[in-house]
């Protein structure tokens, strides 16, 4: 399958937002942070 290299730019950008917004709102490293 073909995608537009600018559409794929796009998702992996929201995909990004979206993963680093999760971590702010599910703090995993909250005991490594002390």
């Amino acid at each position: 399958w073909r995608v537009e290299r600018a559409e794929v730019e796009k998702y992996i950008e929201r995909m990004y937002l979206e993963t680093a917004r999760w971590i702010d709102e599910n703090p995993l490293n909250a005991e490594i942070a002390e």
